[in-house]
C-alpha cells in the first residue's frame, strides 16, 4: 500500500522467478524472506517443492533455495504459511501411502481404508520449527 492505495505490482527478479511454476507465497511479516512453491525445478525432490529467498537491507532477493528433503517430498508440497507467532512453519503435501499398489486389484473395502488414513494422497498439514528457515539464510 502506498497513500491507501495498491501500488503497481512488480515481478520480482530471476532469482524467484524462473521457466517453472511458481505459487503459493508466503512473505514473512518483517518482509525479510518469502517462501513459496515451485514445480518443475532441476534441485527439486518431485511433484512440487518449498523454496525461500531472503530479502537483503538493499532489497535484492537472493536466489531461491530449496528448504531441503526433511521438509520437501517427491510428491506435492505447498501452501506455506506461518503461525500467529511466527515459530512454526505449516504447509500442506499430498504424500501417498508407501503400501499403495497401484498394480493389483482392491476391494472397496481397501481402497475406503487407504483414503481414510494418513498419507492418503490429498494434502495433509504439517508442522516445523520456524527454525529451519533461519539455517538456509545466507551467511549462517
Amino acid at each position: 500500500m502506498v497513500e491507501g492505495r495498491y501500488a503497481e505490482p512488480e515481478k520480482l527478479s530471476d532469482a524467484v522467478n524462473t521457466t517453472a511454476h511458481e505459487f503459493n507465497s508466503l512473505i514473512a511479516p518483517d518482509e525479510s524472506y518469502l517462501i513459496f512453491s515451485s514445480m518443475p525445478r532441476a534441485d527439486g525432490y518431485g511433484g512440487g517443492d518449498m523454496y525461500v529467498s531472503f530479502r537483503s537491507a538493499d532489497d535484492v532477493w537472493s536466489p531461491a533455495v530449496n528448504l531441503g528433503e526433511d521438509i520437501n517430498s517427491r510428491y506435492l508440497d505447498y501452501c506455506p504459511s506461518l503461525s500467529p507467532d511466527g515459530k512454526y512453519l505449516f504447509f500442506t503435501a499430498n504424500r501417498v501411502a508407501a503400501d499403495i499398489d497401484s498394480t493389483g486389484l482392491m476391494t472397496l473395502d481397501d481402497v475406503r481404508r487407504l483414503y481414510d488414513r494418513f498419507q492418503n494422497g490429498n494434502g495433509d498439514i504439517y508442522w516445523v520449527e520456524r527454525g529451519v528457515i533461519d539455517l538456509l539464510r545466507p551467511g549462517h
